[in-house]
């Protein structure tokens, strides 16, 4: 009889340790959704409400930084952060963090203050220092249950909710900025590179945020150019992504929508890759940085239109050089190619020669700055391959040394290389074989404008287009006039910033060279808005003029006398003639942004390069950035 009582005390035994087991299974249930969906909520609002309040408050730590003030307690806290987010009438007002692939990883788990909790962080991959451009600015959030983080962009697929909210703030540490919202897409899966940030060039651009446009689940009335720079807000949940995207506010341009017109996309377009091609190649952004990018020519030998009034027959004499548009026959060189230019038509019926073109090309008088001004002389393929070499180097492509070295031998000539009373100012380094065969192939190359060997200019690479010479610089340059060169948005440090204090401009200004024929004391002046008053030329980014306390001289001559590296300290001179100006009185400074770097006339070395990359020929390059020429020979004297 013991053995059943045996059975039935096993039995329950056993019932309780499965009841244990249900019960230990269902506390661990409990905490864990315990914690994700009460503590984890309540911690993350708690610990933001506290960052939150930390918006606005200055502090040492950003001292001595172009950082604004309003971020210092914020930076105190986390020098990763970036900038800070605010879309009106939603829960979305949080501080953005700049991290890395790798880094997401983290802040998608942890609050700003390093936290671990799934609120997460807002975070971007794009570089949002001071001296960053970018057409593409992607940041991610978290969308969680309580409704708080990137929840809210869903919203913005309700027409009402975007009529209420069509303009986003989005402050960088350097500067405050509005963009209007102008596409609504959600995705379960898609191919379509919503944070691309490179582009051939603006039209590549354009057609990009068209197909957003034609995806958007709400019409907007936003209009957009190839010029514009967007913001991309992006968040997911259960696989649905959504993305936001709005352009930044022009220059000049009211920030207000007007929201009347916009409606309900009733058959948004499929966003995905097929959409949108590029066979646009990238090289490394860093390559102009490591090389000569003076442009070539000193910016204080430019001559002043008050001066003297240039143009191409002034430059060369036809006395001086022979230029042909054709290569003679008993003029033969195996070093050059058959394909120099289609106007040299005789050149693909040359055969051999047993005197190389090198051979009839004259000997070249140059200043050699790099090595501290020394004066030599050489033969024109020497001197010229030494001078590619230090302005560009055997990272470029073949086709851009070959642009460089036409483009290098028609400056040299026009500058009086061939005279050894002038020796004009260059930069130069031993050259590579590279660099040799290119220079080879082009030698005694120039570029003709009506029939004479032209000016030409060269710089490291532009605002977003060329300038127009005429207006940098006065005297009649026909052939450098305004071309796009978007492409060079893609160069690193395109665009710059960098704040003067104002009794610093004051003395620069006073104590400046150059051609200012009379001292201008800024500190008499109490209206600091009027200290710097600069015009623009037609596309409203080179500064031709400006008015610097009433004295009205070229917009150039304040990157060349005042704000030099060796007044502000290395690189934070002002790169380029295509600034803007702002003054802040709380600070009593001066903010420049500047896009490009160099003159910003002629060839854009970094544009080049790109289009080398994508299979222009030297020739089409040099078309492409000066207009109306032709490419000949010039055997010098």
């Amino acid at each position: 009889n013991l053995l059943p009582d045996l059975r039935k005390s096993h039995g329950h035994k056993i019932l309780k340790a499965i009841v244990a087991v249900i019960l230990v299974i269902l506390v661990i249930i409990g905490s864990f959704f315990g914690y994700r969906y009460f503590y984890q909520p309540s911690q993350g609002e708690t610990i933001y409400q506290s960052i939150l309040a930390l918006y606005g408050q200055d502090s040492p730590a950003i001292d001595n930084t172009n950082i604004m003030r309003e971020f210092g307690k914020l930076y105190e806290l986390n020098n990763q952060v970036a900038g800070f987010i605010s879309v009106p009438n939603s829960e979305i007002g949080y501080p953005v963090v700049q991290t890395t692939s790798t880094g997401a990883m983290y802040y998608q788990t942890h609050l700003f203050d390093g936290t671990f909790n799934g609120y997460g962080t807002p975070y971007t991959l794009n570089s949002l220092n001071s001296n960053g451009f970018n057409r593409n600015i992607t940041i991610y959030g978290n969308t969680v249950n309580s409704g708080k983080m990137f929840s809210d962009l869903s919203k913005y697929t309700n027409l009402q909710f975007y009529r209420n909210s069509p303009v986003i703030s989005f402050n960088t540490l350097y500067k405050k900025q509005s963009y209007k919202v102008f596409g609504v897409v959600q995705f379960e899966s898609t191919t379509f590179d919503y944070a691309k940030n490179t582009f051939f060039n603006d039209q590549e651009f354009l057609e990009y945020l068209t197909v957003i446009q034609k995806a958007s689940v709400v019409n907007t009335s936003v209009d957009l150019l190839g010029g514009d720079s967007i913001l991309t807000l992006v968040t997911e949940k259960n696989g649905l992504t959504t993305c936001v995207f709005a352009r930044l506010v022009r220059m000049g341009e009211s920030s207000s929508v007007d929201v009347n017109n916009s409606s309900v996309n009733q058959t948004p377009e499929k966003l995905d890759s097929q959409n949108t091609s590029s066979s646009f190649i990238i090289d490394d952004p860093e390559i102009i940085d490591q090389n000569n990018v003076s442009g070539g020519r000193h910016e204080e030998d430019i001559p002043d239109s008050s001066v003297v009034d240039i143009t191409a027959s002034e430059f060369v004499s036809t006395s001086s050089f022979y230029v042909s548009s054709t290569i003679s026959s008993n003029l033969i060189s195996s070093n050059l190619s058959s394909n120099v230019s289609s106007n040299i038509s005789s050149a693909s019926s040359i055969l051999s020669s047993t005197q190389p073109v090198e051979t009839l090309l004259p000997t070249l008088y140059v200043t050699n700055d790099t090595a501290g001004g020394t004066r030599v002389s050489g033969s024109t393929l020497e001197i010229l391959a030494s001078v590619v070499e230090a302005e560009m180097g055997s990272g470029y492509e073949i086709e851009a040394l070959k642009a460089q070295a036409v483009c290098k031998y028609s400056w040299l000539l026009c500058e009086g290389a061939t005279d050894k009373n002038k020796y004009p100012h260059v930069a130069m380094k031993t050259p590579s074989s590279k660099t040799i065969s290119a220079v080879k192939e082009v030698l005694g190359v120039v570029v003709r404008y009506n029939g004479k060997v032209a000016q030409t200019f060269c710089y490291a690479f532009s605002a977003g287009k060329t300038a127009n010479a005429t207006d940098l610089w006065g005297g009649s340059y026909p052939w450098v006039r305004a071309v796009d060169s978007s492409v060079d948005k893609n160069a690193s440090k395109f665009q710059t910033t960098n704040t003067y204090a104002a009794s610093d401009i004051a003395k620069w200004v006073k104590g400046a060279a150059g051609p200012l024929k009379q001292d201008i004391d800024l500190t008499k002046i109490s209206d600091k808005n009027s200290w710097l008053v600069p015009e623009y030329d037609s596309n409203n980014l080179y500064v031709t003029w400006i008015n610097i306390g009433g004295v009205k001289i070229r917009g150039s001559w304040l990157r060349t006398y005042v704000l030099t590296s060796a007044n502000c300290g290395s690189g934070k001179g002002l790169r380029s003639p295509a600034y803007t100006i702002t003054y802040n009185a709380e600070t009593d400074s001066f903010t420049f942004v500047v896009k490009g770097y160099g003159h910003g006339a002629g060839l854009s070395q970094f544009g080049a390069n790109q289009y080398a990359k994508n299979g222009w020929t030297y020739e089409q390059i040099l078309k492409h950035y000066f207009t109306g020429i032709d490419l000949g020979i010039s055997y010098g004297k």
